[in-house]
């Protein structure tokens, strides 16, 4: 019976010694994976730091920054036949779009469009 129980204490203590083991293997693979992340860590903070200091410059507009003034609207048109009236819409229009950055053609056309009245709503 006594050697059945060292057979059996035996293994016992293979089986311990084998899950140490591993379990040694895995603590150090987690120690890795925590360097491993840990590092990743750092380097996105100083990343996010490069970011908020760009940002707060104004580096990452896409426009550089314009001192706030106020654009006069356009006058209404209204359908005068005078080549010097259109003219004089068109440009005031053309200016008011460069102004407010506006580059889309139908925007463009859309907004010139609220400025008709009287006569020029028919066309």
């Amino acid at each position: 019976m006594l050697d059945s129980f060292g057979a059996n204490a035996e293994k016992m203590n293979e089986l311990v010694d084998s899950t140490v083991k591993k379990l040694a293997e895995r603590d150090e693979n987690l120690e890795d994976i925590v360097l491993a992340m840990k590092k990743e860590i750092e380097e996105l903070k100083g990343e996010l730091t490069i970011y908020k200091a760009a940002l707060s410059n104004g580096m990452l507009s896409s426009r550089p920054k314009e001192q706030a003034m106020d654009i006069p609207k356009p006058e209404k048109f209204k359908g005068a036949r005078s080549a010097r009236d259109v003219d004089n819409f068109l440009w005031e229009m053309w200016q008011y779009f460069r102004e407010m950055g506006i580059e889309d053609d139908a925007i463009k056309v859309n907004t010139t469009l609220i400025y008709f009245t009287n006569v020029a709503l028919l066309w």
